[in-house]
């Protein structure tokens, strides 16, 4: 919850964040890969658990285990025939099993545990604001960077080879610059709901959009406005900030499907 003359610090974390998980989360919808968000969250848990259990900053052990998470998903999908969703699972709940394991040495530290399963928004301060600011640059440097070549990778992975991308590289790029957003939107909006954050927006937009481009647009102003009207509501009543924002998101989903509906009806 937000307590009062703290909304300033956690809002603006909050939509810069939000915008590029809301980016990213348009490449993970087209490649039908939605779980990947829920699934790095989860295995974060063992490096949250390590943090604390090293009396160590949680948010950059989490961090780096998530980053050798996304490099273990990568080096699977390349070297196995098994699906990248069986990969996913196979690890988080592996990683979910090691955190659980390390948080119950010596009692754990509960009060982590749940700031990290439900986010902490009160706690937003500067140097949290900074880190994020400074990791979401270098997310929209990549993403503007090889914004053409991740599409062409997603769409058509064969014509990609064609045009000379690295796309084994390009995927690893994309799959660690989805572990450092994602790591990042756990200190907000807690383990268990971050993933929505880069779902819902992009989910949204698909329904409406004409585009790839669009769909990106439109999802970064649909992430805003989540973001932008829920953590207000969530300071206004006093209510859990992550909870208030995806449910303020599943609203506006629910009122794009209603949309794409009318506009597909009118024009049959």
């Amino acid at each position: 919850m937000l307590p009062t003359g703290s909304l300033a610090l956690p809002l603006l974390a909050s939509i810069a964040l939000a915008a590029v998980l809301s980016w990213l989360g348009v490449f993970v919808v087209m490649k039908k890969m939605s779980f990947i968000a829920d699934g790095i969250a989860h295995a974060s848990l063992a490096g949250v658990a390590l943090g604390v259990l090293f009396h160590a900053d949680p948010l950059y052990t989490a961090l780096a285990f998530s980053l050798g998470v996304g490099v273990v998903i990568y080096y699977l999908e390349r070297r196995t025939t098994l699906p990248v969703d069986t990969i996913i699972t196979l690890l988080f709940t592996a990683s979910l099993a090691v955190g659980i394991l390390l948080m119950s040495r010596e009692g754990g530290d509960v009060e982590a545990l749940e700031k990290s399963l439900f986010g902490d928004a009160a706690a937003i301060g500067w140097s949290e604001v900074v880190t994020v600011a400074v990791l979401a640059l270098g997310e929209v440097l990549f993403l503007t960077r090889y914004y053409q070549r991740l599409a062409l990778m997603i769409f058509d992975r064969a014509s990609a080879y064609v045009a000379g991308i690295r796309v084994e590289r390009l995927q690893l790029g994309f799959y660690l610059a989805l572990v450092v957003a994602i790591v990042l939107g756990i200190k907000i909006f807690g383990v268990l709901l971050v993933g929505a954050l880069m779902v819902i927006p992009a989910s949204a937009a698909k329904l409406v959009s004409r585009s790839f481009h669009g769909a990106i647009a439109l999802s970064a102003i649909f992430s805003i406005l989540i973001v932008g009207s829920g953590m207000p509501l969530a300071y206004a009543f006093d209510l859990p900030a992550s909870a208030v924002v995806v449910l303020t998101g599943v609203i506006l989903f629910t009122f794009m499907m209603g949309v794409s509906r009318f506009v597909f009806a009118r024009r049959s």
